[in-house]
């Protein structure tokens, strides 16, 4: 299994139980929720464009 990681193995591991645990109607609220939850982090999180950490803008070149 080249290029497949251990953390694939474990999501797979995870959806397959969900599947056959609590059945394939709660996928929908499962992917809902995972949705929130990602967008609420981007929400949260700063732009990297209002970060002005060299100074400069981005077309201009810095004085030498």
């Amino acid at each position: 299994m080249a290029g497949v990681g251990p953390e694939l193995v474990i999501l797979i591991i995870v959806l397959v139980v969900v599947i056959f645990w609590r059945g394939p109607s709660t996928l929908p609220k499962l992917g809902e929720a995972l949705g929130k939850a990602v967008k609420g982090v981007r929400d949260n999180m700063p732009d990297s464009k209002d970060d002005d950490t060299t100074g400069t803008d981005a077309g201009q070149k810095p004085s030498a």
